[in-house]
């Protein structure tokens, strides 16, 4: 069953295993990066004031409540708590439920793959958008920023490259980033069991898959 929280762990050491539910990849700092992304420039600093007194209350409003774990307010401090308890107390399987997720900032989910491996040759992947007249209305800024980009004038229903990067954690290495986390973190080396199904968003960067998609790189 899901979870209130939009996201959770439980630790189950008898069975030497962890179950951690991955609702949504929100949190707080995702909200005020975001805010760029819907709202006016004139009103992104009304907006921005507006949130941060919401994070401050007990019972926030219900259009913020639902965008980040008021216990753990930013993702990072809690992947962090997450797999430093994991390692201390030698929990050797980690379960991540996906199946009631509805996708979110992909930065969440490159933070919590940061802390699942060491490894730092990872390569990146192409962005592209996906010109429909629904990522222009919803998306007004973004739309805007590509048009200046583009050679010539953007044409509806075609994909166009956003954004391509050569490692996959570049931005989560960056020390100016707002997502950026430190190469000390803690990594866990157990077992990951990802469950999945028909309701898991099948793109982590926005909760509208048609809006953009994504090519790994090979």
């Amino acid at each position: 069953m899901p979870q209130n929280e939009i996201y959770a762990y439980q630790t189950y050491e008898a069975d030497n295993y962890a179950y951690f539910q991955f609702n949504a990849l929100h949190d707080k700092v995702d909200v005020i990066d975001g805010i760029g992304s819907y709202a006016k420039p004139w009103l992104q600093p009304v907006a921005k004031a507006y949130v941060n007194r919401q994070f401050k209350k007990k019972n926030p409003s219900k259009k913020i409540a639902p965008y980040y774990n008021s216990n753990y307010p930013v993702f990072r401090d809690f992947a962090w708590e997450l797999v430093d308890s994991l390692n201390n107390n030698k929990i050797d399987n980690l379960i991540i439920d996906l199946r009631y997720s509805a996708g979110g900032n992909l930065m969440l989910g490159l933070q919590l793959m940061y802390f699942l491996t060491n490894k730092d040759d990872l390569k990146g992947f192409n962005e592209y958008a996906y010109t429909s007249k629904v990522y222009k209305n919803y998306f007004p800024n973004e739309y805007k920023q590509l048009q200046e980009n583009a050679d010539s004038e953007l044409r509806d229903n075609e994909l166009v490259l956003i954004n391509s990067t050569n490692g996959l954690f570049d931005t989560i290495k960056d020390s100016t980033s707002v997502y950026y986390v430190p190469a000390d973190r803690p990594v866990y080396n157990g077992n990951i069991i990802v469950l999945a199904n028909y309701n898991t968003e099948a793109h982590p960067h926005c909760s509208l898959p048609y809006f953009k998609t994504m090519r790994w790189l090979p």
